[in-house]
């Protein structure tokens, strides 16, 4: 037999030997076991909520924060009239309160260096599932809870109104903006024939 007909067959014997789910064909030689697959951890689900709103004194609030796997991780306000931004106070900002009524995420308190803001979200089951909404404000719409934020020198205006929508996702962005590209190009070809 010449060489080439013994690796052939050291080969098929190896391969045969390894889908047989043998471990060891002589003592010196260990096929190594397959390694267990282990499954990623899945990616953080972060939603952005963009805000508006308005304070009985008339500043307005705008911003944005971050809400990550039912937390409140990051967040970004301006109020008119304040040169300040502001940011949270803390990581997972705020608790939620029941009174068996009206489900509330509370106290999310942010600090600019020296003024104070508190949001109040009014939500459904709770934040996890948050999809945006109304802020609570003077109206009651939460009961007691209503947001506000205190001047550093001035009196606490209430929030009059204000909403809480979330952003929309890149990709849907990039894709309304390949939708509407194809269809200007469809119309301009559609033109440019006649």
């Amino acid at each position: 037999m010449n060489f080439s007909k013994s690796i052939i067959i050291t080969s098929a014997f190896l391969s045969l030997s390894t889908i047989a789910g043998a471990t060891t064909f002589s003592p010196n030689f260990v096929v190594p076991q397959p390694t267990q697959i282990q499954t990623p951890t899945p990616a953080p689900v972060v939603t952005v909520f963009n805000v508006v709103g308005i304070f009985q004194d008339n500043a307005i609030l705008t911003g944005s924060f971050d809400v990550t796997n039912g937390q409140i991780t990051s967040a970004d306000m301006h109020v008119s009239g304040i040169e300040g931004t502001f940011t949270l106070d803390r990581d997972g900002a705020g608790n939620f309160e029941s009174d068996g009524r009206i489900n509330v995420w509370e106290n999310i308190d942010m600090n600019d260096g020296g003024n104070v803001l508190s949001l109040d979200l009014l939500l459904q089951p709770g934040l996890e599932a948050y999809a945006g909404g109304s802020l609570c404000n003077a109206s009651h719409n939460c009961g007691d809870d209503v947001s506000f934020y205190l001047p550093q020198h001035d009196s606490d205006p209430l929030l009059k109104s204000g909403v809480a929508a979330a952003a929309p996702e890149p990709g849907a962005t990039a894709l309304l903006g390949a939708g509407l590209s194809a269809l200007g190009l469809m119309l301009r070809r559609r033109f440019v024939k006649k």
